[in-house]
C-alpha cells in the first residue's frame, strides 16, 4: 500500500475521494444495485477482527459491498 501511495503521489495525486457514503450510495443505486453495505474505518476494523483506531481526521477509508440481485 505505500509503493501504490507513493506513486499515486508522484504523479500528483492525492489518494482522496470527494465522494461521501449517502452519495455513494446514491449512486450504486442508481447503477442497479440494491444490497450496498459501507464499512467505514471502524467497520473495517471490526470485519477483520482488527483493535479500532482512532484518528482525529474528519476523511476516513471506506470499503463498498454493493451487490445487484
Amino acid at each position: 500500500m505505500k509503493q501504490r501511495r507513493g506513486f499515486i503521489a508522484s504523479v500528483g495525486e492525492p489518494w482522496l475521494s470527494r465522494f461521501n457514503p449517502n452519495e455513494m450510495h446514491a449512486i450504486l443505486c442508481k447503477a442497479g444495485f440494491n444490497n450496498v453495505t459501507d464499512y467505514d474505518r471502524s467497520g473495517i476494523s471490526s470485519y477483520f477482527g482488527w483493535p479500532a483506531k482512532t484518528s482525529n481526521s474528519k476523511a476516513s477509508p471506506h470499503v463498498i459491498d454493493a451487490l445487484s440481485a
